[in-house]
């Protein structure tokens, strides 16, 4: 949804996958952001799913000192896959629902910042803060499940 409603203000300041989905993209790809930008702000965007591929690098981050700042959505599940088994077999779905660390106590054990919003002005605070400490920082950011972002992508554009 990000490619779709999140504001980008600066030219070259957004990566994305593109269209290929590529699960678990988002956190390596941010570090070789923040690596190539050490001016800039970098914070990823992911999901519990996709993060869970590449949370090990949380230890790469702390290693070299790499202030990124990582916003993870947590819904405790492969959210739109079991999204979309849930339309396509009546309300029935397997295989899709994660069982997370606790994230903030994951963040803390790489003695990282680690911080949990549970509102969207506690997410504005946090991502506020960690961004201004100019160090590595986690926000976990409980969902429970989301609505299905397709009818609001593919609707025609309005202007």
């Amino acid at each position: 949804m990000a490619r779709y409603a999140l504001p980008i203000h600066h030219p070259r300041s957004y990566i994305d996958p593109g269209y290929q989905g590529t699960l678990g993209y988002g956190y390596p790809t941010a570090i070789g952001a923040a690596v190539g930008n050490p001016d800039r702000p970098v914070v990823s965007v992911t999901g519990d799913g996709g993060f869970g591929y590449g949370m090990s690098e949380m230890a790469t981050v702390m290693a070299h000192d790499i202030p990124l700042v990582c916003v993870v959505f947590r819904d405790d599940a492969f959210g739109n896959v079991q999204r979309m088994h849930k339309q396509k077999f009546d309300g029935d779905f397997h295989g899709t629902t994660l069982v997370n660390p606790d994230f903030v106590a994951l963040a803390a054990a790489y003695d990282m910042d680690g911080y949990r919003a549970e509102s969207p002005d506690e997410l504005r605070s946090h991502l506020s803060a960690a961004i201004d400490a100019r160090k590595p920082a986690l926000i976990d950011v409980p969902l429970g499940e989301t609505p299905d972002p397709w009818p609001s992508v593919m609707r025609p554009h309005e202007g």
